[in-house]
């Protein structure tokens, strides 16, 4: 997702470039595709899902009780998704990366044979790199013309995580907004359709590419490194 209080997808880009001089790196997947969403639209595809649950709710009450339930027991509901859609997000703030692993398995049990929706928009995909270049370029920095060979920038990155590691034993807190393991994620195309939302949940985009990247670029520029 890319948008206001994007906390580490353009940002990260943004970072990155900062500590390259200026400069962000491009490697040789800027021909692999990935679906990104704007998060405005993505807030309304979770309004969309919060009506349906409620709709469906609301009928199965009526059919098994032969009544309506009130405001309160509405609001009680509706508070009650909310709370178990930041379940795990709350859990990824506190918890390391393998603890995260073990709830995202553990939810995947629980909801297995549950209804999943995929909630993209038009945003046409491209890579990351590609994406992210109006942006970085719009908040003041650069984006280097030659492809690098990913699995050498990969090599580079891995290094620069052995070297940050030996020196946090020695007390330092010096980190690098990236991994090695996110060029790993930007060799493979990752491709998204809302068609399934679109029909069951009745979920349409409210914003479209244009209007969601002229939302987003105030805040990129406003939230620049530079």
């Amino acid at each position: 997702m890319y948008g206001e209080l994007d906390p580490g997808f353009v940002t990260a880009g943004q970072e990155m470039a900062r500590r390259s001089g200026g400069v962000l790196v491009r490697t040789n997947t800027t021909s692999v595709p990935q679906s990104q969403a704007y998060v405005g639209n993505v807030a309304w595809g979770f309004v969309c899902a919060e009506v349906k649950l409620h709709k469906e709710w609301s009928e199965r009450t009526r059919v098994t009780t032969g009544r309506v339930r009130g405001p309160g027991r509405v609001d009680e509901f509706c508070n009650k998704l909310r709370r178990r859609s930041t379940r795990l997000s709350d859990c990824e703030e506190t918890l390391q990366d393998n603890a995260v692993e073990e709830i995202i398995q553990l939810n995947l049990q629980e909801d297995e044979g549950k209804n999943v929706f995929y909630l993209t928009d038009d945003t046409p995909p491209v890579s990351p790199l590609v994406f992210q270049e109006p942006f970085l370029i719009a908040s003041g920095y650069k984006v280097m013309g030659l492809e690098l060979p990913v699995m050498l920038v990969i090599a580079v990155f891995f290094l620069l995580r052995c070297v940050l590691r030996c020196l946090r034993l020695l007390g330092s807190q010096a980190n690098f907004p990236v991994s090695h393991l996110s060029l790993y994620y930007m060799q493979k195309p990752f491709l998204f359709s809302y068609e399934k939302a679109r029909e069951q949940l009745r979920y349409n985009p409210i914003y479209s590419p244009d209007e969601a990247r002229q939302r987003s670029m105030g805040y990129y520029i406003e939230n620049s490194y530079t």
